[in-house]
Order: C-alpha cells, then sequence, then structure tokens
C-alpha cells in the first residue's frame, strides 16, 4: 500500500503543477500545440526550482513536502492567473470534429507507440552505463540526503557532480515523490514525444508541407543516436527536447511575443541539462528577437502585416523568465565559476582557475587534431551509432544545392557551424591511451544538435515538386538506414520490430475507429466538471505501481555487464527489506540502491583509510570493481588490500568482487560456488 500512495501523491502533485503550467501557457498564446509546447518548459522548470528550494532545508526530495508545493504552486496560480480562455477540453473537441482520417490515424499510432515503448521500458529496464554510473547515483544520493543539486561524487577521479544537472534535479523530483525506479520509463518517453511535438511545430509554422514534417520527424527519432536514449536515462535526448522546444517557441514570437519568455525558459532547461545546445540555444533566441525588431520596426513605418515587437512584448515576464532560467540552468555554470574559475569546469579550465583534472585532461583530444585517423579508426562506429543521422547532417549541410532560400542557408549554416564546433569539443578525436578509447568514442552524441539544425534544413529545401521528392527520398532513405541499424541491435537496447509495427497498426486502427462517433456523444466526459488531464495525472501514476515490484531483478534479466552481481545481492537475506548501505568503488552501480531506493550507495576510495573501510564491510556491502582503466584501478587496489585483511570476499566474479564483515543473520557468507 505505501507503493500505492507514493503513486498517488505523485499523479496529485502532477495535476497541480501541469495545471498551473497551462494557466501560465496560456497567457503567452491560447490554444493549439504552441500552448502545449510553453507549458512543458513551465512544468519542468516548476519542477526543478522547487525541488532545488526545499533541497535548501533537507526536503527537496521529501514526497509530502514536494506535494504540498506542487499544490500551494496550483493555488497561487488559480488565484492570480486567469482560466485559459481556452480549455484543452473544447480544443480537443474542437480538432476532434475536424479531424481527417490521416490525422487521426497518426495520432493514434504515435500514441500507441509512445505508450507501448513506455510499457517495454517498464517491462525490461535496460538503464545503460551512464544512467547507472553517474546520473541515476546522483539522484539517489539527494534521495538519501533531500539535497537535490549538492555535489555527490559517483566516480573516483572524474568530478561529473559538477556537470550541469538539470535534468538529474528533474528526474529527482518524480523518484523523490515515487521512490521507486518506474518513472524512468514515462520520463524518457516524454522526451521523445516534445521532441517530435517541437519539430513538427516548428516546421508548420515554417510552411513545410504535412508528409515532409512527418518523414522528417520519423527520420529524427529513428536515429540510433536518439533511440538509444530511450533506455540509457542519459541527457542527450532530453537537451535535444528542451533545445527543439525553445527554437519552437522562437518561431512563433512574430504573432505571439510572449513566447519568448517562455523560449528563455526552455533555453534554460536546455543548456542546464548539457552544454552542447549552449551556442544554438543562443542563435535561437538571437533569431527571436531579430524577428521581434524588425515586427517593431514595421509597425513604426506603418507597413501593414508587420506582425508583433517589442512593444508587445512583457519585459516583466521577460525578467522573471530570465531569472527563473538562471535558476534551472545557469545555476550550475555560476557555481562552477565561483569554485573553480571557469563555468565550463571541469571540461574546459580558464587561464586563473582550477586546471582540468588529470584523469579527463589524459584523453582530452579532438577531432580536428587528427580528422582523417580519427575517422579511419571510428568510422564503423559512426555509421553503426548515427546511421541516418549521418546522412541527414550531410543533406542539409548540402541542401542549398536544392534550394538557396535564406532560410535554408541560414539553418544548413547552423548545421555545417556546430558540426565544425564539433570537431573542436574536447574527448571527440583519439587519445593516445587504448584503455581510455571506449571512454571517448562515444562522443558522437554531442553532434545532436547538429543533426536537428540539419533536419531543419533539408525540410525547408522541400519547396516544388522536383525539390520535394528528393528531399523525401533522402528522408525516408535515412529512416531505412537507422532502421536497419535499430533492428540489428535487439533486445535489450531497442524494443522488437513486431511490437514497433503492432503498436502502429493498432493505434491507427483505433484512432480511425474514434472519430467515427462524434466528441459530443461522449455525454458523462463533457457534462462531468472533473478536470480530465488531472484525472489522466493521476491514473498514469497509478498504473506505473506494477511496475515497482521486482524492477531490480527485471534489469538483471537484461543481461547487461553486472546483471550476476544484481541477481546475486537481490537474493542477500534482508536485502529487499533492508536499507543496509551498499559502499562502491571506483564506480557506483544505481541498481544497487534496490526496488525502494532504500539502500545507500556511496563512492568510497583509499583516502578513507582501512579502518573505515573496514567499518563499512561490517555495516554493509562493499562492492569493488576491476576495469582497464589504470588511474581507477589504482583507487581499487588499495581499498581492495584494506578489506581483504579482515574478510576475503563474500561474492567474486571477473568484473566485481563483493565484502562484507559479518552477514545480517550474524553468519559469515560463504562465496557463491564457482566464482
Amino acid at each position: 500500500m505505501a507503493v500505492v500512495g507514493h503513486h498517488l501523491l505523485l499523479g496529485i502533485a502532477l495535476a497541480a503543477l501541469g495545471g498551473f503550467a497551462l494557466r501560465v501557457a496560456s497567457l503567452a498564446v491560447p490554444g493549439g500545440s504552441l500552448r502545449v509546447l510553453a507549458a512543458a518548459p513551465v512544468l519542468a522548470a516548476a519542477m526543478v526550482l522547487e525541488a532545488l528550494v526545499l533541497g535548501l532545508a533537507g526536503l527537496g526530495t521529501s514526497p509530502v513536502a514536494l506535494t504540498v508545493a506542487a499544490v500551494a504552486t496550483w493555488g497561487a496560480g488559480f488565484v492570480a492567473l486567469p482560466a485559459p480562455a481556452v480549455s484543452p477540453r473544447a480544443e480537443l473537441a474542437a480538432w476532434w470534429e475536424g479531424a481527417s482520417a490521416g490525422a487521426a490515424a497518426g495520432a493514434g499510432a504515435a500514441l500507441a507507440l509512445a505508450v507501448a515503448c513506455a510499457v517495454w521500458l517498464a517491462r525490461d529496464p535496460f538503464v545503460g552505463p551512464d544512467g547507472l554510473a553517474y546520473h541515476l547515483p546522483d539522484v539517489l544520493g539527494w534521495i538519501q540526503d533531500g539535497r537535490p543539486g549538492a555535489r555527490n561524487a559517483v566516480v573516483a577521479r572524474l568530478p561529473v557532480e559538477n556537470y550541469p544537472l538539470t535534468n538529474e534535479v528533474l528526474l529527482a523530483w518524480p523518484m523523490g515523490i515515487a521512490r521507486d525506479f518506474t518513472v524512468l520509463a514515462p520520463f524518457q518517453v516524454a522526451f521523445a514525444v516534445l521532441l517530435a511535438g517541437s519539430v513538427l511545430a516548428g516546421l508548420r509554422r515554417l510552411g513545410v508541407a504535412g508528409s515532409v514534417r512527418v518523414a522528417a520527424v520519423v527520420a529524427l527519432l529513428a536515429c540510433p543516436l536518439v533511440v538509444a536514449q530511450l533506455n540509457g536515462v542519459s541527457t542527450d535526448l532530453a537537451a535535444l527536447a528542451w533545445l527543439a522546444c525553445c527554437a519552437a517557441l522562437c518561431l512563433g514570437v512574430r504573432d505571439r511575443p510572449a513566447l519568448f519568455a517562455l523560449a528563455l525558459l526552455a533555453a534554460g532547461l536546455a543548456v542546464g541539462t548539457k552544454t552542447t545546445t549552449l551556442v544554438p540555444a543562443v542563435l535561437a533566441l538571437g533569431f527571436a528577437l531579430v524577428v521581434m525588431r524588425r515586427g517593431a520596426s514595421a509597425k513604426a513605418a506603418g507597413q501593414g502585416g508587420g506582425g508583433s515587437g517589442w512593444a508587445d512584448l512583457s519585459w516583466r515576464a521577460v525578467s522573471l523568465a530570465a531569472l527563473a532560467a538562471v535558476g534551472v540552468g545557469g545555476v550550475w555554470y555560476l557555481r562552477n565559476l565561483v569554485s573553480h574559475g571557469s563555468p565550463l569546469w571541469p571540461l574546459v579550465a580558464a587561464p586563473w582557475g582550477d586546471d582540468v583534472p588529470p584523469f579527463l585532461e589524459r584523453f582530452d583530444s579532438r577531432f580536428v587534431d587528427d580528422p582523417a585517423g580519427t575517422w579511419d579508426a571510428r568510422a564503423a562506429v559512426y555509421r553503426t551509432y548515427m546511421a541516418g543521422g549521418l546522412a541527414l547532417l550531410a543533406a542539409g549541410v548540402l541542401a542549398p544545392l536544392v534550394s538557396r532560400r535564406r532560410a535554408v542557408l541560414g539553418a544548413s549554416a547552423a548545421a555545417l557551424g556546430l558540426t565544425l564546433l564539433w570537431t573542436l569539443a574536447p574527448y571527440t578525436g583519439l587519445s593516445d591511451r587504448a584503455d581510455l578509447q571506449a571512454l571517448g568514442q562515444s562522443t558522437y552524441r554531442y553532434l545532436l544538435p547538429a543533426i536537428l539544425a540539419a533536419t531543419l534544413a533539408l525540410a525547408l529545401a522541400a519547396r516544388g515538386r522536383a525539390a520535394t521528392i528528393v528531399v523525401l527520398a533522402v528522408l525516408v532513405g535515412s529512416t531505412a538506414w537507422s532502421a536497419v541499424e535499430v533492428l540489428d541491435a535487439g533486445s535489450p537496447f531497442v524494443p522488437s520490430a513486431w511490437l514497433v509495427l503492432a503498436s502502429l497498426a493498432g493505434g491507427a486502427i483505433l484512432g480511425l475507429l474514434a472519430i467515427r462517433v462524434p466528441f459530443s456523444r461522449y455525454r458523462r466526459l463533457n457534462d462531468t466538471q472533473v478536470p480530465v488531464g488531472a484525472l489522466v495525472a493521476v491514473v498514469g501514476a497509478l498504473l506505473l505501481v506494477p511496475a515497482a515490484e521486482n524492477w531490480t531483478r527485471r534489469h538483471a534479466l537484461t543481461e547487461f555487464e553486472d546483471h550476476e552481481l544484481v541477481r546475486w545481492i537481490v537474493e542477500q537475506p534482508g536485502f529487499e527489506d533492508g536499507d543496509d548501505p551498499v559502499a562502491q568503488t571506483p564506480i557506483v552501480n544505481a541498481a544497487l540502491a534496490g526496488d525502494r531506493l532504500r539502500h545507500p550507495i556511496p563512492l568510497v576510495t583509499e583516502r578513507e583509510g582501512c579502518a573505515a573501510l573496514r567499518a563499512r564491510a561490517r555495516t554493509g556491502w562493499v562492492v569493488v570493481r576491476t576495469t582497464p582503466v589504470p588511474e581507477w584501478e589504482a583507487t581499487r587496489r588499495p581499498v581492495e588490500r584494506c578489506l581483504r585483511e579482515e574478510s576475503r570476499p563474500v561474492y567474486e566474479s571477473a568484473l566485481y568482487r563483493v565484502y562484507r564483515a559479518r552477514a545480517p543473520t550474524g553468519r559469515a557468507m560463504e562465496a557463491p560456488p564457482g566464482r
């Protein structure tokens, strides 16, 4: 019952902040897809700010405190802000009555695919190395101490706690209330939906044909770079979604200048999630400012249809949004500037600040240092994990050959500029050390903003019959290439082809059947005063309850490298219902926190001393992992030497050794046979 109570609180808190976000967004735009996009950054920013502010009192992950804060925020919005002139229900009814068969089938297919992906992620929770090693350990540390944003070391010699942490704080909000891992599935899927909706809305405002819009979104989402983010609990998809949301809102400022404030908020979320969005976010906001300035100039000159401009912009709203953007995104850069002298530390050092940590400096090579050698060494990796993304990037840069419109030239130049900037970025090249190659080769992910700009350029080039045919051919070809590589990865990395096809077909059929019944026929839904959005939030949160049971065991079934260790530790007496610490070195594994997140998972190093390390082994488990990296081995060996002086491992495999001086039952545990 405790699980049900936590999820009920999660649903109530989501409904409350959702209602507040809708009222704020309605001030900028009364309805349509842009209102939904405008509400998204308001909702996320409210979650992040409330978690950070409550964290000052150690209550930033308290289920009760977060729920009360959410309800209080809704109450303040209810009193201070006007009700939306157009309700979402009325808007849905109008769309329903006028939807074409194609639109209904497409909406049904998209909704069914999103639900199917969330169910698949909940059933087969593969989290991936980055998620297990530092994204989730950050969140779990805050759940233990109630202070989101605090710097908790989770990887030896690598200060990832100094990276931008907005996405981790955002994730700490629902996980802090639910107190389990189940929110990971809808959390990642929500960003894929936000990305798709933002690109569709942005391309529509730019006058791109419907078939090209859909093909562009499908090609972008099908990229292995994007698909891999669904179950990776990584930040690249979230950052790209907020960047796309910011760009879409910036495209709407000509008619609705108030959207600029919410675009600022989306930019803050993007930059606070990942540094790769900093330049494109500034470009998008700069574009919006130019558009509004031209609108103001046109009005001053008395030209008809000049649009809106500076005079229609609420500078009070912009100031509040800018302050909130700094609070949700800029705070990490300011903290690094004060603490280490560089806003981009530990990735980039300033001459007057702290140096880049030695561990990072050892594989800080850049693509531009040896482009031919890097490409030769990683071409197969790029082709496999970027696949259609490479085609989109190349075609977007070459889009001006098809159309020389200014919009195409601008988007293409942005794609090329972001690509060149990537070649200059740290860690994109080949390290001199073979043991660090695997750590650096995944930096192709940082090209996602460039791929987004290239997709925009390509879609904008589709003007005229011949150009449209060429663009559609490239988009379809890119999707096919990506699909081949994605399906080849297999389970647990991606859902099966049958699940995808069945959900698309079933959703399309249900969409076609649904619009055959007029919305007005659903009289009970029409007549009731129950807010449907709030009901969906509560029911959705409660539907996650069954997935909370045995999440850790299901993660072990994905056969990730930690599966034997996880399977062993959940079988230990007292683990599932207990809260004994699981200290780890040199890397933390989040899955060892258990289904209810009760087990602290601190990072330990040789600096603690043998007495402290042995005390940890007497009060809980100490997990030691072997790696091929000498710096991490230099941390592991002294720790293990201290522990071996008092006890032998109670578990041992090729990757892991676990120490515990006494078993929970009071007797020494034996190592599993055959290990």
